[in-house]
C-alpha cells in the first residue's frame, strides 16, 4: 500500500510544472500528460498544442461519514434505510452546484464561447479552451474565482495537442477492391479525411437488446486493435452480437472511419430476465470519476436502433449532459421516423446507396428503406445522409454485406470523432457539431434523388451527403452566442469573405440550438436566420425546427451580415445558439 502511494506521489510530482498556491491551480508539463487520450507518459510526439483543458476537481472533499453526522445534527438519528436517500440528496446538491456553475459560465457575455465549454458530471467540471494557457495570468477571472470556491478542491490546467497525419493505407487484397459496396468506396463517397483517426475520442455504442440477449460488441474481431473496446461490466453476456459489432466496426474498426477511437459498448432492455434499463446503460456511458482508469464519460453516443414509443431520457440527455447524440432515421420508409431519431436534440442520419445517388430502399413494396416521413413533432428529419449498404471486408467472419440506417449512422459518428480530435473544444458543443455537419454536407451527390426542399433542406436527405474532408477543413468556422445577447429581438454577426478575384463561391451557413428541458418541461425556441449578401437578404424561417440553414452561390468579396432574429417568433428561453459556415 505504501509503495503504491509513493509511486502515485512520484508520478504526481513528475507531471506538475508549477503550482499557484494562492489560487490552488496546478499546471501540467505539456510533454507528460495528454487529456485527449489520458496518456501519462513522456513519449508523446512533440507537436503543436491546440488548446487547454481546465479540470475543476470538486468531490474530493466529500466525506460520507461526516455528511451523515451533519445530517443527523439537523434531522436526528438516521436509520440505515434512509442513509442512501440522504447521501443521494447530498450528491444532488453537488450536482446542482456544478450545473449552475456550468450554465453561469456559459452565459457570461464576456466569455468567448468558441473558446470555452463545460462538462458537468460529478466529480469534475471540465472546461476546454482553444486558447493556450500556460500561467495564471492567462486564465479568465471567472476561472480563478471558481478555483477558490470552498467546494472546489483544485484546478488542474493541462494541454491539448494536435495529432500528426496518419499514413494513407493500401485498401488491402493487393490493390483497389472490385466490390462497389466495399468500405474503400464508401469512404470516397463521404470524401473521407486521412488527417485524423479519432485518437482518444470515446464513442458510446448504445444498443437495444435483441430478444432476451443484450447487444454487445465483440472485441476479439480482427478489425479492432487490442484494447479499443470496453464493455459495460454491469452486463452478463454469453454471446456477442453481430449488429453491435458491425456498428462499432464501421465507426472505429481498423477499416472503419475513425480507427483509433475508443468504443464503449452497452445495451439495455426494459423487461425480461434481469433487465438492465436504458437509464442504467446511460449512467455507465456518462460515468465520471476522479480516477482516470475508471473515467468513461463518452464524447459521442451512437444509437442504431428505433422504437415506436417514446424514450424520454433520450430526449433530454443531450441537453442536460450536453452530449452529442447520433441516431439512424430507421428502416421503415412508409411510416414516420421513430424514436430517438425524431427528437430535436438527436442528429438523425438517413441512408443512401454506396454512391449516394439514390436513397437506400431494400424493396419498394415491402416498406423497408431509409425513413424520412416527419414525426408528429414536425421537425425536419433526417438531418443528413450517408451510405447504408456496406461490405466491411468479411466483418465479422461470415458476414459479407450489411444495409440500413443502422450502418450509415456510425459513418457519421466516426466522422465526428475525427472532427473532435481536430478541435477538442467541439466535444462540449453539440450545437456547433450539428451545424458544421449540415453546412459542410454535399448536396450535389444526392441531386438526382426525387424530393421536396424546404429552407434548403430535403425531406429525404436533409442537408445532403456527409462530407468528412469539408467538415474537418471548416472546423474553425464557428461562433456561439447567447439569446440574452439579443438587442431588439436580433443578434447581428459579421463574417468576411476574402475573395479579391470575385470567384464564384458556395456559401453555406447553419444555426442550431437545443430543445431545453427544465422543471420537467420541454421548451423549444424559434429563430429566423437572415443573411445580407450582394444587396440581397436570404431568409430561413422554419417554424418547427431547432435549426435554420441558408445556402447560396456568390462572388462577393468583403463583409457579410448574419442576423438571428426572434422578432416574429420570440425565443422562450435563454438559449445557446451555434453558428457554422463554409466556403468552397
Amino acid at each position: 500500500m505504501k509503495k503504491t502511494i509513493m509511486i502515485q506521489l512520484f508520478l504526481l510530482i513528475c507531471i506538475i510544472l508549477s503550482y499557484d498556491i494562492e489560487n490552488n491551480i496546478y499546471f501540467i508539463y505539456d510533454n507528460e500528460y495528454n487529456p485527449i487520450s489520458g496518456d501519462s507518459s513522456n513519449s508523446i510526439e512533440k507537436i503543436d498544442q491546440i488548446g487547454t483543458q481546465l479540470t475543476f476537481e470538486i468531490a474530493y472533499n466529500f466525506d460520507p461519514v461526516k455528511t451523515i453526522q451533519e445530517l443527523e445534527k439537523k434531522h436526528g438519528k438516521i436509520s440505515d434505510i434512509t442513509v442512501d436517500e440522504h447521501l443521494n440528496r447530498f450528491n444532488k446538491i453537488y450536482y446542482d452546484f456544478i450545473q449552475s456553475k456550468k450554465f453561469e459560465l456559459l452565459r457570461k457575455s464576456n466569455l468567448n464561447f468558441t473558446e470555452n465549454s463545460m462538462r458537468s458530471e460529478l466529480p469534475q467540471l471540465v472546461i476546454i479552451s482553444d486558447k493556450i494557457i500556460q500561467n495564471s495570468n492567462q486564465l479568465d477571472y471567472e476561472h480563478k474565482l471558481l478555483a477558490k470556491h470552498p467546494l472546489v478542491d483544485r484546478l488542474i490546467v493541462s494541454p491539448l495537442y494536435s495529432r500528426p497525419p496518419i499514413q494513407i493505407e493500401d485498401p488491402g487484397g493487393g490493390g483497389v477492391p472490385s466490390d462497389p459496396y466495399d468500405i474503400y468506396y464508401i469512404k470516397q463517397t463521404v470524401n473521407d479525411s486521412l488527417l485524423y483517426s479519432g485518437t482518444g475520442i470515446k464513442i458510446g455504442v448504445l444498443e437495444a437488446a435483441w430478444g432476451n440477449e443484450y447487444s454487445i460488441v465483440d472485441p476479439s474481431i480482427q478489425n479492432f486493435n487490442f484494447g479499443d473496446v470496453i464493455q459495460d461490466p454491469n452486463l452478463t453476456v454469453s454471446n456477442y452480437n453481430f449488429h453491435a459489432t458491425t456498428v462499432a466496426g464501421i465507426s472505429s474498426g481498423h477499416n472503419g472511419i475513425a480507427k483509433n477511437s475508443l468504443v464503449y459498448s452497452t445495451s439495455f432492455k426494459q423487461s425480461g430476465l434481469n433487465p438492465y434499463n436504458i437509464t442504467q446503460a446511460l449512467n455507465w456511458l456518462n460515468k465520471n470519476s476522479s480516477f482516470i482508469n475508471d473515467n468513461i464519460n463518452v464524447d459521442i453516443i451512437n444509437m442504431s436502433f428505433s422504437s415506436p414509443t417514446e424514450i424520454d431520457i433520450l430526449r433530454n440527455i443531450g441537453y442536460l449532459n450536453r452530449k452529442i447524440m447520433i441516431a439512424g432515421s430507421g428502416n421503415k420508409h412508409l411510416v414516420p421516423i421513430e424514436y430517438p431519431a425524431a427528437y430535436a436534440n438527436v442528429f438523425t442520419v438517413g441512408a443512401t446507396t454506396p454512391s449516394g445517388d439514390e436513397l437506400w430502399n431494400n424493396n419498394n413494396d415491402d416498406g423497408i428503406g431509409s425513413a424520412y416521413i416527419n414525426n408528429s413533432n414536425l421537425i425536419n428529419k433526417p438531418n443528413i445522409v450517408a451510405p447504408g449498404m456496406i461490405n466491411l471486408r468479411n466483418f465479422p467472419s461470415g458476414i459479407d454485406f450489411v444495409q440500413g440506417t443502422s450502418f450509415s449512422t456510425p459513418i457519421v459518428t466516426g466522422a465526428i470523432a475525427k472532427l473532435i480530435e481536430s478541435r477538442p473544444v467541439l466535444k462540449m458543443f453539440p450545437e456547433l457539431v450539428y451545424a458544421l455537419l449540415m453546412t459542410t454536407s454535399n448536396q450535389n451527390i444526392i441531386s438526382n434523388i426525387d424530393q421536396q426542399y424546404t429552407m434548403n433542406v430535403g425531406n429525404k436527405t436533409g442537408s445532403g451527403m456527409l462530407d468528412i474532408s469539408k467538415l474537418i477543413n471548416n472546423r474553425l468556422n464557428t461562433h456561439t452566442f447567447n439569446s440574452d445577447n439579443f438587442t431588439n429581438g436580433k443578434y447581428i454577426f459579421n463574417l468576411y469573405i476574402d475573395n479579391p478575384t470575385n470567384q464564384s463561391l458556395h456559401f453555406n451557413i447553419a444555426a442550431f440550438w437545443l430543445e431545453k428541458y427544465e422543471n420537467n418541461n420541454y421548451k423549444l425556441s424559434n429563430y429566423d436566420l437572415r443573411v445580407n449578401i450582394d444587396e440581397n437578404v436570404i431568409i430561413s424561417n422554419s417554424t418547427t425546427n431547432n435549426f435554420e440553414y441558408v445556402k447560396t452561390v456568390t462572388n462577393h468579396n468583403g463583409e457579410i451580415t448574419v442576423i438571428i432574429d426572434s422578432t416574429y417568433f420570440s425565443g422562450v428561453n435563454t438559449d445557446l445558439i451555434g453558428l457554422a459556415w463554409s466556403f468552397y
